[in-house]
């Protein structure tokens, strides 16, 4: 029930919701529908419309059509939605029209938006948010520790990926075919990250990897020597690349047809500096054929140190500036022969040198490897005897970094024997190179 104040106007019956509305003469209670469906407003004289709500001023005499929502505040289904989810903590946002919901907070949390209509939150940390305040990359890489000081490169090679599609004329040649394409480095590289890619391959060829930022290698990173293929030694390539590392190349094996011996070849000798310490492997004899023997070279003397030495890490050179090197390449195997025929396999090449300068490193799933190169079996025919080729030496792998998320598989082995054919002695594997990591500044 409505009352009017000041006594001239009896008790109105009205209910809940319901407008009070005086016609210049008396008062009556209605409800909103049947406010805004009359069509003429008592004796106010006023045309009403959808909508509209008239009001009288006693004072004047005055009526008035008003319009809800602009003269007056009219029932609002999202206000009331909003007042609903108003009632808890947190922050009230809209899904829908005229729904609203409510997002609960917590310290170090940042908001986001899942969809169109719906939000969450996520783990914004303190040292998070030092880094979004930060208006450059240069800034950005200040508050991240990232290097500054040229020690892992410049970084002027930028982004590098290698996935099997991009092609990089500046610093690598390619084989194969997207998206398998296989790399060789032809320069020392200066990226600020580097990626390989599962299942993509990449020979530095004896230069020198630098990054400033993190190096991802899901792949291969190597410079394993070349394998004995048939009675042929796997190829030798010497002073490669700015570390000038060899690949010292395999003995060819020997071969023979009808009444003949042939002697394997010697591997040959890196020429440098065998800091791995290993010996490659000799090759097989077969009858009155000798397999060769694996080549040889000088290890570093006292002076001269190793790649573990400070100036190794910073020059790729040792303490007289002459270049490290794997071991030796592997022996060819023999061949004798009646009426037959045989050919000893050839020696495994030995594996050269890798050198990895970064800030970061995960080698997760992937590979650094300087192997040797495996030696060929040897084959005949008839009473034909023939050994197989010697195992190549592995070569040395040199990886610097700051940090570290995971090595993965990180090798510098000998190369495997090549096994005898028809009585044939099998080869002798390779010796295993050296492998040295380093983490830290």
């Amino acid at each position: 029930m409505i009352g009017v104040k000041r006594g001239i106007r009896p008790p109105i019956d009205s209910a809940a919701g319901d407008l009070l509305v005086y016609d210049g003469a008396t008062w009556a209670a209605k409800s909103v529908s049947e406010a805004l469906a009359a069509t003429t407003w008592l004796a106010s004289g006023i045309t009403g419309s959808v909508g509209k709500v008239a009001a009288f001023n006693p004072l004047t005499g005055a009526a008035a059509e008003l319009t809800l929502g602009v003269d007056i505040m009219a029932y609002d289904a999202g206000l009331a939605s909003l007042a609903s989810a108003d009632a808890g903590a947190g922050l009230p946002y809209t899904t829908a029209a005229n729904t609203w919901t409510r997002l609960a907070l917590a310290a170090d949390k940042g908001i986001y938006a899942t969809s169109s209509s719906a939000l969450a939150t996520f783990d914004l940390t303190s040292f998070a948010r030092t880094l979004l305040d930060d208006s450059t990359a240069a800034a950005m890489r200040t508050t991240l520790g990232l290097d500054t000081s040229g020690d892992y490169g410049d970084g002027s090679d930028g982004a590098v990926a290698f996935n099997g599609s991009n092609t990089f004329a500046a610093f690598a040649t390619t084989t194969g075919s997207a998206p398998n394409l296989s790399y060789t480095l032809t320069r020392d590289i200066f990226a600020t990250t580097i990626t390989i890619s599962a299942g993509i391959k990449v020979r530095t060829a004896g230069f020198i990897v630098h990054a400033s930022g993190l190096v991802t290698n899901a792949g291969v990173l190597y410079n394993d020597g070349d394998a004995g293929s048939g009675s042929t030694g796997g190829t030798n390539t010497s002073a490669e690349g700015t570390l000038q590392s060899a690949r010292a190349g395999g003995g060819n094996g020997g071969t023979t047809s009808g009444a003949a011996t042939s002697n394997g070849s010697n591997g040959t000798g890196s020429g440098g500096r065998n800091v791995t310490g290993s010996a490659s492997g000799a090759g097989g004899g077969a009858g009155a054929a000798t397999g060769g023997t694996g080549g040889t070279a000088a290890s570093p003397t006292a002076i001269q140190g190793s790649i573990r030495s400070r100036s190794f890490n910073s020059r790729g050179r040792l303490m007289d500036n002459t270049a490290a090197n794997g071991g030796n390449g592997g022996g060819g195997g023999g061949a004798t022969s009646v009426t037959g025929t045989a050919a000893g396999g050839g020696g495994g090449a030995a594996g050269g040198g890798i050198k990895l300068v970064a800030y970061g490193y995960d080698g997760t799933g992937g590979v650094l490897s300087a192997d040797g190169g495996a030696g060929a079996n040897g084959g005949s025919t008839g009473d034909g005897q023939a050994g197989g080729g010697g195992g190549g030496c592995g070569g040395y792998v040199h990886a610097h970094v700051r940090h570290l998320t995971a090595w993965g598989t990180v090798r510098a082995n000998g190369g495997a024997f090549g096994t005898g054919s028809n009585g044939g002695s099998n080869g002798v594997a390779g010796g295993a190179g050296l492998v040295v990591q380093l983490v830290g500044a």
